[in-house]
């Protein structure tokens, strides 16, 4: 019964067949149902309304596979949180990740082994790429390469699937909004 159907109707549907099956957490299941009838939409106005865009565009060849959004509060209490863009970006087989943040990121997704390093020019500053032993605290080796658009905003792209010469094409191609 998969049909084309908004987010809205899909956790609705989803809940109500939680309703019916799991008699034990019946009114737990109406409450969330009744919480998201009536906190749903408001969620999607806020997220529309500051909704972030990266400051960068990409080469139409790379096309948007999977995008998310997440705001993360730091250590200190009443700070103002992070948010998080992630974009996955697809070229045939190969696949190149996008983490941008809107403020100090704070977690930095594990550790970090370098291979070896070189300096590439990206878009219009000289910034270092680094080919890994082991990447967000697992062995695998990614191309990445971290820069900071401005003193607020933090950028790091990497691929685990591409050469060195597809990701900078890949790097090459990209442009400040």
């Amino acid at each position: 019964m998969v049909q084309k159907q908004n987010a809205y109707s899909i956790l609705m549907s989803d809940n109500l067949l939680g309703i019916h099956t799991v008699m034990k957490h019946r009114f737990t299941c109406f409450a969330m149902m009744l919480t998201l009838t009536l906190t749903f939409p408001l969620v999607c106005k806020s997220m529309e309304k500051n909704a972030l865009s990266l400051p960068i565009s990409i080469a139409q060849e790379y096309k948007v596979t999977n995008t998310g959004r997440e705001s993360i509060f730091g250590p200190i209490p009443d700070q103002k949180p992070t948010t998080e863009i992630f974009v996955e970006v697809t070229r045939s087989d190969k696949k190149a990740y996008i983490f941008y943040s809107d403020g100090h990121p704070y977690r930095d997704h594990g550790p970090m082994v370098e291979k070896e390093s070189w300096h590439f020019k990206f878009l219009g500053e000289d910034v270092k790429i680094k080919r890994t032993t082991m990447f967000m605290g697992r062995e695998q080796e990614v191309l990445v390469v971290h820069h900071r658009p401005d003193e607020k905003t933090w950028l790091m792209i990497y691929s685990k699937d591409m050469n060195k010469e597809e990701f900078h094409e890949m790097l090459g191609k990209m442009r400040r909004k």
